[in-house]
């Protein structure tokens, strides 16, 4: 089983995905530490709403690689589960070496639980050691013209030019810059993706972000309790447990009492955006957190978190004004935040 698609920039502002035939399309979202496609999110929102399968790249300059890594990552959060990921290789980053390649992919492995792929052209293929990157099981999408410039429509037996180096074969193969398609009047980068549409869902990682995840306290500074912030631009904010790569969630949006909190895969509805309220008793800062789905209400612990066994539940209960909901919040060094509760100092995390 074989996929045709395209890989476009904002070269393609204009394209509409609804005209052009293609079966996946991916999209470059970033470029180094500062440049963002400013047409990235309307077509891949486009695309998803067509059904289609989807993905997003960044284009390396081989600047500092955690912060390329980082950069990329916060501007596709959005996407986490529904897309591939892939790491640009060419050009003057080339120089920067196997090792930056391998660390960017590490890194954003690390924030997204998703494994990206690296697209280079054949020549790099073959011209570096890629054997780490092969085993780090990270996939290849290979680039080579067999046909020069020859203009042409999509070839799903294009032949590998080259072979595929460190690799045993290709994820997906990017055969010409001169492809020809109907509802587009330049040139497309055309492709191969060597799988079918469930292949292309393990590599985005959509099985592993379609699920829950109960909230609790816990007695732990690992990962499973460290959280990244991210503004909704409408006063709230979400929280994604680093871990997971999953977002704290009001169960069914339901703002009722006792309504239990979960992490769950990122859905940009109000069940999944609260507010910081801050407060301070005595000479102690402290705060709480308001779920939109239920204004005058906040995020509760069970027992008060007495039991000792840091794994209370948290739950949306009524302004108790007591120890139940209030929480400190600290930022760790690696930018994610620990968020604790007050009365018995857990933080807040995935059972």
């Amino acid at each position: 089983m074989k996929m045709n698609g395209i890989d476009i920039s904002s070269y393609q502002k204009e394209l509409d995905l609804s005209k052009v035939p293609c079966e996946f399309v991916i999209i470059k979202a970033t470029e180094g530490t500062s440049y963002i496609n400013p047409y990235c999110h309307g077509h891949f929102s486009q695309g998803e709403s067509l059904g289609k399968k989807l993905g997003a790249y960044h284009f390396a300059s081989g600047e500092d690689v955690n912060t390329e890594a980082e950069f990329f990552v916060s501007h596709v959060k959005g996407y986490i589960g529904k897309a591939i990921f892939a790491l640009d290789w060419e050009a003057d980053a080339v120089n920067r070496g196997v090792s930056w390649a391998k660390q960017w992919l590490d890194r954003v492995y690390e924030l997204t639980g998703v494994k990206p792929l690296i697209y280079m052209p054949n020549s790099v293929v073959n011209g570096y050691d890629w054997s780490s990157v092969a085993n780090g099981d990270y996939g290849l999408w290979n680039a080579g013209y067999y046909a020069g410039y020859q203009t042409m429509g999509y070839n799903p037996d294009a032949p590998i030019i080259g072979g595929t180096g460190a690799w045993s074969g290709a994820a997906i193969y990017q055969y010409t810059s001169s492809g020809q398609l109907s509802g587009w009047s330049g040139n497309l980068d055309l492709n191969v993706f060597y799988g079918d549409a469930a292949a292309w869902d393990k590599y985005a990682g959509t099985e592993m972000k379609q699920r829950s995840e109960e909230c609790v306290l816990k007695d732990s500074f690992g990962d499973d309790v460290r959280i990244y912030t991210e503004d909704t631009n409408d006063g709230y904010i979400y929280m994604q447990n680093k871990q997971t790569g999953l977002y704290l969630d009001v169960t069914n949006g339901d703002g009722s009492n006792g309504t239990l909190l979960q992490w769950y895969e990122k859905n940009e509805t109000d069940a999944q955006k609260f507010k910081i309220v801050r407060k301070s008793h005595g000479e102690t800062d402290y705060i709480l957190f308001e779920p939109k789905t239920a204004p005058g209400k906040y995020l509760s612990v069970e027992n008060n978190g007495k039991d000792g066994s840091g794994k209370n539940h948290l739950k949306v209960w009524e302004d108790l004004h007591n120890n139940q909901q209030k929480f400190w919040m600290k930022q760790a060094e690696d930018g994610t935040y620990l968020i604790y509760h007050v009365y018995s100092l857990f933080c807040i995390g995935v059972k």
